[in-house]
């Protein structure tokens, strides 16, 4: 007997943005690398965000609307050109909406700054926080307090990660948007 799975459908749309906490001229900074100024060195951020803001839709059976996947780099001390990345997701997005968004885009999801070195491909860290995205006059803006507590781990990381509390209430560049849908 030949079982046939019925195809999962999925119509997602959002929004891709980013932002950088950085020096230069660019208000919000998104900037990858960041060449502004008079430098020829390169400008290390004190942080870089990249995130996939999904504005209304449904995919893997879970509605995703208003839940992004967020990630976070920043380097493992202040003014360390060792960096880690971590993921994140709002507190309310379930376990099943987690595992949605991350078979969505956590392989194209990318925050390390491009002046860093390329590290080797490893599992981040997914922890849940505060987020909030919405569209203003003046842009997409991010409101996200993060703190690396136990109890906010929802999968570990393949590396061991000294993440730092971060937390940002600002506008986002808006880098573009997508729309996928399958039967």
């Amino acid at each position: 007997m030949i079982m046939i799975q019925p195809r999962q459908r999925s119509a997602i749309k959002g929004h891709i943005f980013g932002v950088r906490k950085d020096s230069c001229s660019c208000d919000p900074c998104d900037c990858n690398p960041c060449k502004c100024g008079d430098s020829l060195l390169p400008n290390y951020p004190e942080w870089r965000i990249s995130g996939y803001f999904v504005q209304e839709g449904i995919s893997h059976e879970q509605p995703l609307s208003k839940h992004m996947l967020l990630g976070l780099a920043q380097p493992e001390q202040e003014d360390s050109q060792n960096w880690q990345e971590v993921l994140l997701v709002g507190n309310d997005t379930s376990l099943e909406q987690i595992h949605a968004l991350l078979a969505l885009f956590e392989s194209d999801l990318e925050s390390m700054p491009a002046e860093i070195e390329a590290r080797p491909e490893v599992k981040r860290a997914v922890y849940r926080a505060s987020i909030d995205y919405h569209m203003t006059e003046q842009g997409p803006h991010l409101r996200a307090t993060f703190s690396p507590e136990p109890a906010n781990l929802v999968r570990e990381g393949s590396a061991q990660q000294a993440i730092r509390a971060w937390t940002y209430d600002g506008l986002t560049r808006l880098r573009g948007t997508f729309h996928m849908a399958s039967l």
